[in-house]
């Protein structure tokens, strides 16, 4: 197929219309991202991630191709009648892809899951409105999910993990998704006391920021009161496939000792599961 054709033609005929789009894609491609070496998380790093229960990853991805995936998704939710596709949003707009294959993603992924962690089938695209247009009203209750497809087998231990990712700035007026850090060990959000539930925080973003997130941290949707923007965020899971034999991380230290820094308003001294990651 003749991919020089004028554009008029291009656009009549649906194979020459995709190499085109191939061509003129951004160039951060998928086959050179996938195949970059993983960048892990150093010891302050990891200690902060169990301390906190999370930790924000830069995914190198480009402002063009950032705002190409926004541009994707708002296609996606407002323009092709289906609206939500669900755990099918990857097929839809496959340039996510490439934030999945992010070499500082798989890095940190790696570093918290083991290698060979699992890409779990549920995702889901959250977009957010704003309140003076109907978005929500009020913020959700704190709370801690579900693991789909079973119950709610909390673990202390670094076994599942969200990711949420960003494709746009997000700052605090935006709504980014609020979490409680450090709640991800023994303390369930329906008995949590109204002085804990003021401890949250919002996850303020730069576009492209991948936040990896204990799955049994408390967190919760927040309200949107930009005055024009809806919000983006994707949320996928992933799940250690093995226990841990040796650190995953680029690990230099075997000592558990504080971070220098941390969010974690509790007297926490996590050194158990520190311990098991070795």
């Amino acid at each position: 197929m003749d991919s020089k054709l004028p554009l008029e033609k291009v656009k009549m005929d649906p194979i020459a219309l995709a190499i085109h789009q191939r061509n003129t894609a951004p160039k951060d491609t998928y086959r050179e991202w996938a195949e970059k070496e993983e960048n892990l998380l150093n010891d302050e790093e990891m200690r902060q991630f169990v301390v906190d229960g999370f930790h924000k990853v830069d995914t190198g991805l480009s402002k063009e191709y950032l705002k190409l995936l926004c541009t994707k998704i708002d296609k996606q939710l407002y323009h092709t009648g289906e609206r939500n596709p669900g755990n099918n949003i990857v097929p839809k707009v496959p340039e996510i892809r490439r934030v999945i294959e992010s070499p500082n993603l798989r890095g940190a992924l790696t570093s918290i899951l083991g290698k060979n962690y699992h890409e779990h089938a549920h995702r889901f695209l959250h977009d957010l409105r704003p309140k003076c247009k109907g978005g929500p009203q009020d913020p959700q209750d704190y709370h801690k999910d579900n693991q789909s497809p079973l119950a709610r087998p909390l673990s202390n231990h670094p076994q599942w993990a969200m990711v949420l990712f960003f494709p746009q700035d997000t700052p605090l007026v935006m709504g980014p998704t609020g979490i409680i850090p450090g709640t991800q060990y023994d303390r369930v959000a329906d008995h949590m006391r109204s002085d804990e539930r003021k401890m949250g925080i919002g996850m303020k973003c730069k576009a492209g920021t991948a936040v990896v997130v204990h799955f049994d941290l408390v967190h919760r949707g927040q309200v949107n009161f930009h005055k024009s923007k809806t919000r983006f965020m994707l949320k996928m899971i992933f799940a250690r496939t093995t226990p841990p034999t040796t650190p995953s991380w680029n690990c230099k230290e075997k000592i558990f000792r504080m971070p220098k820094k941390y969010l974690c308003p509790f007297v926490s001294f996590p050194i158990w599961c520190w311990d098991w990651l070795f």
